[in-house]
């Protein structure tokens, strides 16, 4: 589907909407002809630092034919045509580095905002960023106007956890703490999409299940969050 040009495609995710339309969102890291010590763990020159842009494509047919964010086809795998970084439209921010929350409303319209550096955290989740380590997630609960950062902590040694809240109201500026812990979540979370979606034939509850390796261990810790909109 995705095929780079001195470069690599690296896929934040596939997900399924409730119309079932495929989408995915992806950033390209460039490749320099480099022959350092680090070079075989995408490190030094080729780390993630050189990461650049934010593209994007939906596909209404299960992936066989692919389209921009304005219904253009870029890729059709029945003809053997993969997205490339020169598709038309694929590129929705050209991005340096680091880092931005991205969001695009249901009339295609995309927004991005950074997470602030004054939230007093108990983790110091947005004031000590990382170009590695673990990766936090988005949630946006279907029951709400707001949009959820689960954060780990990259501090070293660190297993803290932070979950902050935004507001469609407040453009998802208005971040805040909704929950936070300093120790016992030592990987990246995941969390039940499922489980959290009440919507009709889903079955869901409205509960945000988080899965995680604590230690050893592997855990489930459920929230029931009420009153998020305000």
């Amino acid at each position: 589907m995705l095929q780079g040009v001195n470069n690599s495609a690296y896929i934040n995710g596939l997900d399924f909407d409730s119309s079932g339309r495929l989408h995915v969102t992806w950033t390209h890291r460039d490749f320099v002809d480099y022959t350092g010590e680090d070079v075989a763990v995408q490190g030094g020159l080729n780390g993630p630092e050189n990461n650049h842009d934010l593209a994007y494509a939906f596909s209404p047919d299960i992936s066989y034919t692919w389209m921009n964010n304005w219904q253009q086809i870029v890729g059709d795998l029945g003809q053997d045509v993969p997205i490339v970084p020169s598709s038309a439209g694929i590129t929705i921010f050209s991005i340096p580095k680091y880092r931005y929350h991205y969001w695009r409303s249901t009339t295609t319209f995309w927004t991005r905002t950074p997470l602030p550096f004054n939230i007093s955290s108990i983790n110091d989740i947005t004031r000590t960023p990382t170009v590695i380590g673990k990766r936090g997630k988005l949630v946006a609960p279907p029951f709400s106007d707001d949009i959820l950062a689960i954060l780990p902590s990259n501090a070293p040694n660190s297993t803290g956890l932070t979950i902050l809240a935004s507001s469609a109201p407040g453009y998802f500026r208005d971040w805040r703490i909704v929950w936070e812990v300093e120790s016992g979540f030592s990987g990246e979370v995941l969390y039940d999409r499922y489980r959290m979606d009440t919507s009709d034939g889903v079955g869901g509850d409205g509960v945000l299940s988080l899965f995680y390796v604590n230690g050893t261990a592997v855990s489930v810790t459920d929230f029931q969050f009420t009153g998020l909109d305000r």
